[in-house]
């Protein structure tokens, strides 16, 4: 698994729970895949 909880599986690139470091508030990834998906993490 990756950064933000972004895994890249054979049904392609998923996003799974993640937990964020106690000062952050969110965390928006942009451009993610061919399909350039905007992913939340919050």
């Amino acid at each position: 698994m990756g950064f933000g909880g972004i895994d890249i599986s054979s049904k392609g690139i998923i996003q799974t729970k993640s937990v964020l470091p106690k000062h952050w508030k969110k965390l928006t990834l942009s451009g993610i895949g061919p399909d350039k998906k905007t992913l939340v993490v919050q």
